[in-house]
């Protein structure tokens, strides 16, 4: 006769645990509920950082007015640079003369520039002030103390000739304005003027405009004009129209983006396979919802109501959005600022909803604070039911422990028994 029991070979955790597989169940599935709750939220995270990367396309598009380039075509010898106030229409204009730097040179030369003669005296003056006044005995000299001067004039040493070196001034800046006048004693006693200082003139309108260089910034509003040489020209400003169909592009797209999103993440399970991992969740269909509303609902333009289609943008039976470019061309062409006008309004109404819904009490905000909520509650339900198993698992690690010394007793005294048996046997 032998005692089976834990003092016989039986693995005392192994059955503490088997008889607590059950109890575990309802944790394991506390857990995996939370875990579902964070691929939620994270769906969410997401979400909200695609409405606003989305509210930020939407605000760029709203604000095209104000940023868009335009485009300009010049007939004649100009340059224009625009800005996006500047009024489009054709600009006809007559360029007259170019701004030119006063320049004059010594009638005199001398065969070295670096050979010395008796020291001479150079004065230069501007609009009646001295701006110049040097003493020097080498047209080198000359050049180097007027250059070190840097006083609105440049001096260079010229060769006309082989051997025949002359000493040319130069105002730094073109227009009437930079002109002077020059004088002096010995080598610098004479000069002639080889370029007359002048402003650029232009005719725009019948008004003659004059300006010391060659740049014009109020011939044509918010524009600077740059003339490069005589004659008659016109610069063309219209609308950048492919700014416009860009812009509504690049909408349509992330606006679809994040439908395409929102319907995976919401998509029912069918057939066995799992659903959306929001797919239980109102609140992101409503999301969906409201963004497909932007587009069904149209818009104003000049006061009469209109629709996106005009801009190309659609949608379909299944709520997804299409873009059509050659639709947007056709509008932007036919009216630009009407598509303007248009695409600012979807854009406005895109982008305040994008906000609030992304932003703090918003929808998204209010569906993570109740996934948070909920999580915190399951996680105190999870700590309270391990709290629970492990006082069952000590108190049946306790009793076995318990069980165990009383079989091994058991079986002590079975072998004392065994041996007296066999000893009276013996005996007799």
């Amino acid at each position: 006769m032998q005692f089976l029991g834990v003092g016989s070979g039986i693995d005392t955790q192994e059955v503490v645990q088997e008889l607590l597989r059950g109890h575990r169940r309802p944790v394991e599935q506390l857990q995996a509920t939370n875990s579902e709750r964070t691929a939620q939220r994270q769906a969410y995270t997401q979400l909200s950082e695609q409405l606003g990367d989305l509210a930020g396309t939407a605000g760029a598009a709203r604000n095209l007015g104000e940023t868009a380039t335009r485009q300009v075509a010049v007939d004649g010898p100009v340059t224009a640079d625009t800005q996006p106030s500047t009024p489009v229409g054709s600009y006809q204009m007559d360029v007259l003369q170019l701004a030119a730097r006063h320049a004059a040179v010594t009638t005199t030369s001398v065969s070295d520039p670096a050979a010395t003669f008796a020291p001479s005296q150079l004065t230069v003056q501007q609009d009646g002030s001295t701006i110049v006044d040097v003493t020097a005995d080498s047209l080198d000299d000359a050049a180097q103390q007027i250059n070190d001067a840097n006083a609105g004039v440049s001096a260079r040493v010229v060769a006309p000739a082989v051997g025949e070196f002359q000493l040319r001034l130069t105002a730094d800046q073109t227009g009437v304005d930079a002109t002077f006048d020059t004088a002096g004693t010995g080598q610098f006693s004479s000069w002639e003027t080889t370029v007359e200082g002048q402003d650029a003139l232009l005719r725009s309108d019948g008004i003659t405009f004059a300006r010391s260089t060659n740049e014009f910034d109020d011939v044509i509003p918010d524009a600077t004009v740059t003339v490069t040489a005589a004659g008659a020209a016109t610069v063309d400003v219209t609308e950048d129209e492919q700014l416009v169909t860009d812009q509504a592009a690049q909408l349509a797209e992330e606006l679809g983006n994040v439908l395409a999103d929102l319907q995976e993440v919401s998509q029912p399970g069918s057939d066995g396979r799992p659903g959306g991992v929001l797919a239980r969740d109102p609140a992101v269909r409503q999301i969906a919802v409201e963004l497909r509303n932007v587009i069904a609902s149209g818009t104003q333009v000049d006061g009469a109501p209109a629709s996106f289609q005009q801009l190309g943008i659609a949608l379909t039976r299944d709520g997804t959005v299409t873009f059509s470019a050659a639709d947007a061309d056709r509008f932007a062409a036919a009216d630009p600022s009407a598509a303007q006008e248009m695409l600012a309004n979807l854009a406005a109404d895109i982008r305040e909803r994008a906000r609030d819904m992304s932003r703090a009490g918003g929808s998204i905000s209010r569906a993570t604070d109740r996934i948070d909520l909920q999580t915190r509650l399951t996680d105190q339900r999870i700590e309270q039911a391990r709290a629970r198993l492990d006082r069952r698992e000590e108190l049946l690690t306790r009793q076995f422990t318990q069980m165990e010394a009383a079989v091994a007793q058991l079986n002590s005294l079975q072998d004392q028994l065994e041996m007296q048996i066999n000893g009276f046997n013996s005996g007799s």
